[in-house]
């Protein structure tokens, strides 16, 4: 090949990629719209969410027992239940509840105001002996312990956590793989809070506070009689208040 039909073929490619490039940052990346793709829909587009507010996401949310069905599905089946905010082994569906240990999906889609695309949002999950993992409109955004199909890889948290993100869309698709295989009750059985960054930081150091001061009640019972028991976990309430302290770094 001669000098000029190498420089020729050259400035040929140089111009396609140019126009390959052109046309590819031309294309939209399409947010979900809302109203497809879901049964469980918690609309905020009427009341905006100020800086100072917060909502409780007691809501009815599409509920797959069993699996952990992948977030950036295109076609999502149908759910095998509403499930509001109990344990899944409080639910009964024709006559059956479910068994305290298994794994589940979660899914809930939430409509946002106009003026919070582009805020920084966030969950407080104040669940116990959870694990769970966190996607919102597909993509990762954190985990309460970490929630696993093998018993031997789950890891649950005593913590409150909270999960930010940034909102990029209107339109959020908020899924949540859950599991349990130790604890008496499985899944969601606490609403999550959902808001501005702000104000859900804020709201977990409310919850630490009342937590450390009733924790200060019950230690004092636990100093004075070592024996008592806990009703809900039936073990000794000096032992769980110890957990709780290490747990909350104090």
């Amino acid at each position: 090949m001669s000098l000029k039909k190498y420089i020729i073929t050259v400035n040929l490619c140089s111009q396609f990629l140019r126009v390959l490039l052109f046309t590819t940052l031309l294309i939209p990346v399409i947010p979900l719209e809302a109203g497809t793709n879901n049964s469980a829909q918690l609309d905020l587009r009427q009341g905006a969410l100020s800086e100072g507010d917060r909502v409780t996401l007691d809501t009815e949310w599409d509920f797959y027992w069993g699996s952990f069905v992948s977030a950036d599905t295109s076609k999502w089946p149908e759910p095998d239940v509403l499930m509001t905010g109990q344990y899944w082994n409080d639910l009964e569906v024709d006559g059956q509840f479910f068994p305290p240990r298994g794994f589940a999906t979660y899914k809930l889609q939430i409509l946002l105001p106009p003026e919070l695309p582009g805020n920084m949002l966030g969950f407080l999950v104040r669940e116990n002996n959870i694990a769970s993992n966190y996607f919102v409109n597909g993509r990762y955004i954190g985990g309460v312990g970490r929630a696993h199909l093998n018993p031997e890889e789950e890891q649950g948290s005593w913590l409150p956590t909270v999960l930010p993100f940034m909102a990029y869309s209107d339109t959020l698709e908020l899924v949540i793989h859950t599991s349990n295989h130790r604890f008496r009750n499985g899944g969601l059985g606490r609403p999550i809070i959902f808001g501005h960054i702000e104000t859900v930081q804020g709201h977990l150091r409310k919850f630490i506070e009342q937590r450390l001061i009733s924790n200060w009640s019950l230690y004092s019972i636990g100093l004075i009689s070592p024996g008592y028991f806990y009703p809900e976990t039936h073990r000794p309430i000096f032992t769980l208040v110890v957990r709780d302290f290490f747990t909350l770094g104090i």
